[in-house]
């Protein structure tokens, strides 16, 4: 089962080894994994996991997770999430008209104030 896991934990090393390890011990598959800086307080990191997690192993990990020391918050997430977006960013002008119309969208301009999608 797709389960998608969001963590609050701290900048140290070694705390992506031990979240992993955690996945790892259960059979679980990372399929996605990402990792920005959480703004409301300097020096932890929002994590976000996408993993498939047998259903009876989904509460085990997340329980799992809570008892690191590194790590703050792990909470399920996956009903949460209402869709997904990929996303494309690139420096050519070429290449953006190709996928904006492959999108049905407009190009977009770097250098204007806001942007928005047709």
């Amino acid at each position: 089962m797709r389960q998608v896991m969001d963590l609050v934990l701290e900048d140290k090393p070694g705390v992506l080894m031990r979240v992993a390890g955690i996945l790892s011990a259960t059979g679980a598959n990372i399929e996605a994994l990402v990792v920005e800086p959480y703004t409301l307080r300097p020096g932890l990191s929002r994590m976000t996991i996408v993993a498939d997690v047998e259903p009876r192993l989904s509460v085990r990990v997340l329980r799992q997770m809570n008892r690191l020391v590194n790590v703050l918050s792990a909470a399920d997430v996956t009903g949460a999430l209402q869709r997904q977006h990929p996303l494309l960013i690139t420096s050519t002008a070429h290449a953006t008209t190709r996928c904006s119309s492959f999108h049905r969208g407009s190009p977009l301009d770097g250098r204007a104030a806001s942007s928005r999608r047709e």
